[in-house]
């Protein structure tokens, strides 16, 4: 529309200017003078509408960038909370699976469904293969433990409180530690923080490993007992808390009783000692 406005406007003043140089018209007539006014008019706001063109087009094209630019952040934003949401799905699934080092089966459990655990906190107690032959694991005094010798007999006792009924299971001394073991050591030995403190309270404890005697036939368990055939009622399982007592020293009770004698009498020779000492008398 505005291009035949203008054609008709140009071709006006190109009649006039014709009609001009024929003399036909003035050439400052009225009608000459308004149409290139016009024309003049038409060309000022031509050039309005293409400066307002160029501000529109930049308006859209900055629209556009910031509408681009916003996307972008957005697709940014998604793909890194997705990133994480992988990540944190990965974490998940490694943390809530439990691998132990070894095989073996759950005793107990100290923990409850649900509950919210932390790194390093004590979930239960794991222990050997079912059906694994069970060791024994005492902790004694450093004055006890270096007494004890590889091989040494051993009488262990269940806390059943009935040794005069069953006596204990026997055993052989199969290794002693060189140094104390600490409160976590004992801890991780038997899964129980409150009976590794009772153990380590009264002083330094070291670790020995007993060898239970096996006896297949002729024991309720497969273990051979001082006084018994073992318990049919209480099972010996893994786990079980017990009392060792180590023979270091057998002695008959006479002995006891000579020093004592000795002690008394202030005599520390025996007769045939004494003659032993004594020069030979000759006569003279």
């Amino acid at each position: 529309r505005y291009r035949n406005l203008r054609d008709t406007y140009d071709q006006k003043v190109s009649d006039f200017r014709y009609l001009a140089r024929q003399e036909v018209v003035a050439p400052l007539a009225q009608e000459v003078v308004s149409t290139q006014d016009r024309a003049t008019q038409l060309d000022v706001a031509a050039a309005e509408l293409k400066i307002r063109e160029k501000e529109a087009i930049d308006a859209y094209q900055k629209v556009k960038l910031e509408v681009e630019t916003a996307q972008l952040q957005r697709r940014f934003r998604i793909d890194e909370l997705g990133r994480a949401i992988q990540v944190t799905r990965t974490r998940l699934s490694y943390d809530s699976k439990l691998l132990a080092e070894r095989d073996g089966q759950i005793l107990d459990i100290q923990v409850v469904r649900g509950q919210t655990v932390k790194a390093g906190q004590r979930l239960g107690t794991l222990g050997g293969k079912q059906n694994a032959v069970l060791q024994a694991v005492a902790y004694f005094s450093p004055a006890d433990a270096r007494r004890l010798s590889v091989g040494l007999p051993v009488e262990v006792v269940p806390d059943w409180n009935e040794r005069g009924r069953f006596g204990g299971m026997l055993g052989r001394v199969e290794r002693v530690s060189l140094l104390p073991a600490t409160r976590d050591d004992v801890d991780t030995t038997i899964g129980n923080p409150q009976l590794a403190e009772a153990l380590v309270k009264d002083g330094p404890v070291m670790r020995a490993e007993i060898q239970l005697r096996r006896q297949p036939n002729g024991s309720d368990d497969g273990y051979r007992w001082t006084l018994s055939r073992g318990s049919s009622v209480f099972p010996i399982r893994e786990g079980l808390t017990l009392k060792a007592h180590g023979y270091v020293e057998w002695r008959t009770p006479l002995s006891y009783v000579l020093p004592a004698l000795r002690d008394l009498t202030g005599s520390y020779r025996t007769l045939l000692q004494e003659r032993q000492a004594t020069p030979q008398r000759r006569q003279q």
